[in-house]
């Protein structure tokens, strides 16, 4: 396994940018704390944001291999993996461990939760309505939080498609790295 950590900017290395040393195929490696994200090194120790490194492997399998070993030790770690693109696009892999999973925005459990209350807010939404309409419409709260349960069960379902479209674009551009 080849890796190297290197830091973001240096002004004493040519080249100076992170993003000049890695090559394609090549992938970064960066390690944030879970609790408030500030970087850190890949065994969790905190650095500050000028002294941030990240660490560059071969191949995504290296990375996912290292990243995994180390969330293992390293619980209060997120480990974030890019391509030689950089951080201009979401993380090819986001590895955490097992225990703080739900950490992770868009998270499987997440989105069956979203889902849950979505169709929850869908089905009170309209029988609010309904309420206020058997009643002769003076009630007027009914219908107020009716539209509101409706707005939110959207927005929720439309939060979860975007996870899904997310994990799917980040799913094909991983496969490119195999």
């Amino acid at each position: 396994m080849t890796v190297q950590t290197v830091r973001l900017y240096d002004a004493s290395r040519t080249p100076r940018d992170w993003m000049e040393l890695i090559q394609p195929g090549q992938v970064a490696i960066f390690a944030t704390r879970l609790e408030g994200g500030g970087p850190c090194s890949l065994d969790g120790v905190p650095t500050s944001h000028e002294a941030a490194t990240c660490t560059i492997a071969d191949t995504l399998a290296e990375a996912e291999s290292l990243c995994r070993r180390q969330a293992d030790l390293h619980p209060g770690v997120r480990f974030d993996v890019f391509d030689a693109a950089g951080r201009s696009g979401p993380p090819l892999l986001t590895v955490v461990h097992p225990s703080r999973a739900t950490a992770i925005e868009g998270h499987v459990g997440s989105r069956r939760r979203n889902t849950i209350i979505a169709t929850v807010l869908l089905i009170v939404g309209p029988a609010l309505f309904w309420i206020d309409w058997y009643t002769g419409w003076w009630m007027i709260v009914p219908t107020v939080a009716g539209f509101n349960f409706m707005l939110f069960a959207m927005r929720l379902l439309q939060l979860n498609a975007a996870y899904t479209s997310a994990e799917r674009r980040r799913a094909e551009r991983a496969a490119g790295h195999e």
